[in-house]
């Protein structure tokens, strides 16, 4: 009987360090989210928070993080903890703390895109167009910090309100500035040509203004 308990204690600590291993070892993985896109959903991070150090304009320890081949230097395929860039950024070390971290679900779709194989995704869906899965995602990363467009700037745009009012006055000059068409008579947005919005976000801002800037 004796050796029956002994047994059964013995269990259950085996049983309870597994657990715990489960439950603690790996909470600091992020969710692994699936069909994250290389030019929709990770390289606008990168260029938000990386390319004023690390861009075509200024490369910090000839480190650049401006496209899928100069990314791709700091990654290895299906390994994000092997990966040098995610280690910098799940470290905190990278961007210094004098500039914004970035967010848990930025560091999470960097993870999930590697983890998922670090494909150079160009899917673009300039069908099913939205203010909140699409556009607002977009304007939150390369246009709304405090100093361009963010709440409180001259030109807010951090609410679809302000971007529907702003929109409603003149539709076809913002056109002109993100697509930098025609920066003669308008100046670029973002202002920094190495700040220019990707093809497929541009596409899906022009599909949405088109389509009557719904709030959907």
């Amino acid at each position: 009987m004796k050796k029956n308990r002994t047994v059964l204690f013995l269990g259950s600590i085996a049983m309870l360090v597994a657990v715990t291993f489960v439950h603690f070892g790996c909470k600091h993985d992020p969710v692994v989210f699936s069909n994250v896109c290389f030019e929709t959903d990770v390289l606008p991070i990168f260029q938000s928070n990386c390319s004023m150090c690390h861009g075509q304009d200024k490369a910090e320890g000839d480190i650049r993080l401006d496209s899928y081949d100069n990314i791709m230097k700091g990654v290895k395929q299906g390994d994000a903890k092997g990966s040098k860039i995610y280690k910098t950024i799940s470290s905190g070390s990278m961007p210094p703390s004098s500039k914004p971290k970035l967010t848990g679900k930025q560091i999470a779709l960097i993870y999930s895109w590697i983890q998922n194989g670090a494909e150079n995704c160009s899917s673009c869906d300039t069908v099913n167009v939205s203010y909140s899965s699409t556009i607002k995602g977009i304007l939150d990363n390369k246009c709304n910090s405090a100093d361009c467009h963010g709440a409180g700037a001259g030109t807010d745009l951090s609410t679809y309100q302000l971007l529907h009012d702003y929109l409603a006055s003149d539709n076809v000059t913002i056109l002109t500035k993100i697509f930098q068409s025609d920066t003669n008579n308008f100046s670029a947005m973002p202002p920094k040509p190495a700040a220019k919005l990707d093809d497929c976000s541009l596409n899906q801002i022009r599909s949405w203004i088109h389509a009557g800037y719904p709030n959907n």
